[in-house]
């Protein structure tokens, strides 16, 4: 009788291992910025390997926000232009609710190069969403655009 409660212990155990396992693969995802409940805003200060235009034509940065409550976004970039033409870059503000979803674009905004600027993202209408990412798109790779601060704010 002991060996058989033994047993069934030990395999609960091990099942219970892998329930844990999979429940944790399940929300992975891998992020730039995390942001618990307590938390409403991140500063990011970008770094020499976020220019976009040398030798690749996107940028992300993605961040988890956690929340039980639908939040505004708002998002600050403030981006330097530094060479090449002057094609467009289009910058949106995606997310999503669960890890597995593909991301949906929120905003768009259409940058020109060729002069240092400041942008805001700011979404017209509450979401529900735990997953959020800035998606920064050139043309082509003849433009050269680095960020410099990327700040994110909830609002509720």
């Amino acid at each position: 009788m002991k060996k058989i409660l033994f047993i069934i212990s030990v395999f609960c155990m091990l099942f219970a291992g892998v329930a844990y396992t999979v429940n944790e693969t399940m929300v992975s995802e891998t992020v730039d910025a995390y942001l618990n409940y307590t938390d409403t805003y991140k500063t990011y200060i970008g770094a020499s390997s976020d220019t976009i235009g040398v030798g690749d034509s996107i940028w992300e940065f993605k961040y988890r926000k956690k929340s039980n409550l639908e939040l505004i976004p708002y998002t600050y970039l403030s981006l330097d232009s530094t060479g090449g033409t002057s094609n467009s870059v289009t910058i949106t503000l995606e997310s999503k609710v669960f890890p597995d979803e593909d991301y949906k674009i929120r905003e768009t905004i259409n940058w020109t190069l060729g002069q240092d600027t400041a942008l805001t993202l700011v979404s017209d209408t509450s979401h529900i969403s735990e997953y959020w990412k800035i998606k920064i798109i050139g043309a082509d790779d003849t433009f050269k655009a680095k960020v410099l601060v990327l700040n994110a704010k909830f609002i509720q």
